[in-house]
């Protein structure tokens, strides 16, 4: 599979949220998320907030 960049690297702080709507890449429809720590820590959650790209059926 072959992972594509949605942000460029960046440096975060403990204990704060985090928003990057403006410098996310448009590389089209996504199915999996990967999140990289460098150096290696910890992340108490990932919340990918999102919606779906699949039209709504109509009964």
């Amino acid at each position: 599979m072959f992972w594509r960049d949605l942000l460029p690297e960046k440096k975060m702080e403990m204990d704060r949220e985090h928003y990057y709507a403006a410098e996310l890449q448009k590389p089209g429809p996504i199915t999996h998320v990967r999140l990289k720590i460098f150096p290696e820590g910890s992340v108490s959650r990932l919340r990918p907030l999102c919606r779906s790209s699949v039209a709504k059926r109509t009964r």
